[in-house]
């Protein structure tokens, strides 16, 4: 299991690392070298970093010429084009699964109707008879349709009735 904080003992080799390069600011110094009178581990770590410049410094120096250089450069700019051809079909690939996103959204969105439409059939049947439904109980009274055809061959009733 990897901690997400680094070791203290990694960030006092960081520090006293800037120390010897020189890249700390003029308070960071005063810190380090105020740390360094009254902690011994602190200071151990310093004459190992120490030690390890110097035995750097006793290795031979190598001298590269201009065509080290070149090389080198043009190795860079092939692995950069070979990187750039692998990214342009993960880009492909990006717009395709863009326009199969959409497509599946536009299904979804089709079928949610068909079936919102299907589920509503129900409905649409009792909308059509709704005149019928709402004089149920008077037409519950007759028994028989003959009787309501007759009745209405007789013109005993106004074409026009008012609610009111």
């Amino acid at each position: 299991m990897s901690e997400t904080n680094p070791k203290p003992e990694s960030l006092d080799q960081e520090e006293l690392v800037a120390y010897l390069d020189g890249e700390l600011e003029a308070d960071a110094v005063r810190r380090v070298e105020d740390r360094l009178t009254t902690d011994e581990r602190y200071r151990k770590l310093l004459q190992q970093l120490e030690r390890s410049w110097e035995l750097l410094d006793d290795l031979p120096q190598t001298t590269t010429d201009e065509r080290f250089t070149q090389t080198t450069l043009e190795m860079v700019a092939v692995k950069a084009a070979e990187d750039n051809k692998e990214l342009k079909p993960a880009k492909e690939g990006g717009s395709r699964t863009l326009a199969a996103v959409f497509f599946a959204i536009v299904a979804g969105v089709i079928g949610f109707g068909l079936f919102g439409y299907w589920l509503d059939r129900e409905n649409r049947t009792l909308i059509q008879d709704l005149a019928v439904i709402e004089q149920i109980d008077n037409y519950s009274n007759v028994d028989d349709i003959e009787f309501l055809l007759m009745l209405d061959s007789a013109n005993l009733f106004d074409s026009e009735v008012d609610d009111d």
